[in-house]
């Protein structure tokens, strides 16, 4: 099993691919998406108080209880709510971006999320490290919360940001169901805020995966490789490998 980095150093390490790309003056400014990926990896917590104004509960020390361990329900589903929205800012800012770079692309027909698929499809992309991983932990949380869309028709690269895209949705509609009480939470075995966390993995992966379809042609090895501590002795690195890999721990055996 691959041993993925923690969401908020996986974005890290992406953002640090595209500020080093910028370093080495490949005439294109990615600084827009980094601000995004920054954002997602700097969130330490985020703290809801569900009895801020409910006076009532200092004559009712069991409801009080019962709303300290609800605010600390809501605030681990709102903290990765937060990183993920931030992730996807990072996505659709990407897509943005590559829209008049790369042939066929028309977010204004298509959307920005088919206009992703289209272009992770533009080449071939053999399976990245852990991204199976990620989409079949990603099927078990959602079919255990939720009934999972069909998605056979869906080729392997693109179906986990196809079932990103319905998750999503449900945020921005306010159509999600978030759990009301503790009990809820301890029955679904935290599966809200995994379902969250692996949408956010696999938003990052995506990213990658359009990356290097994009880069796929250019044979891009970069220098000055000074934001990775762990390339130190290296000098310079091929872009398409280092985007292959970068989120596994220990990735440094895998580049070349």
């Amino acid at each position: 099993m691959v041993n993925l980095l923690p969401i908020d150093e996986h974005a890290w390490k992406l953002d640090c691919i595209l500020r080093t790309l910028d370093i080495n003056d490949n005439d294109e400014s990615w600084e827009h998406i980094c601000s995004w990926l920054q954002m997602a990896s700097n969130v330490e917590q985020v703290d809801l108080i569900t009895e801020k104004f409910d006076a009532s509960l200092a004559f009712c020390s069991s409801a009080r209880h019962f709303e300290n361990e609800r605010s600390a329900l809501l605030s681990k589903i709102a903290t990765e709510i937060t990183i993920f929205n931030f992730i996807w800012g990072a996505f659709e800012s990407l897509i943005n971006k590559l829209e008049p770079l790369i042939d066929g692309c028309n977010i204004g027909k298509y959307g920005k999320v088919k206009t992703a698929r289209y272009i992770i499809n533009k080449n071939q992309i053999s399976l990245f490290p852990g991204y199976k991983g990620a989409l079949d932990k990603l099927l078990q949380l959602y079919s255990s919360l939720k009934i999972l869309p069909k998605h056979s028709h869906v080729k392997h690269n693109e179906k986990g940001i196809f079932l990103v895209y319905k998750i999503r949705n449900e945020f921005a509609h306010g159509a999600y169901s978030i759990p009301h009480h503790p009990d809820d939470f301890d029955l679904h075995n935290f599966d809200d805020t995994d379902l969250i966390r692996e949408c956010s993995r696999i938003v990052l992966l995506t990213m990658q995966m359009i990356l290097v379809s994009y880069f796929s042609d250019k044979n891009i090895e970069l220098e000055n490789l000074f934001l990775f501590d762990e390339l130190d002795d290296i000098d310079t690195v091929i872009l398409i490998s280092l985007l292959r890999n970068v989120h596994v721990h220990g990735y440094t055996n895998l580049i070349s």
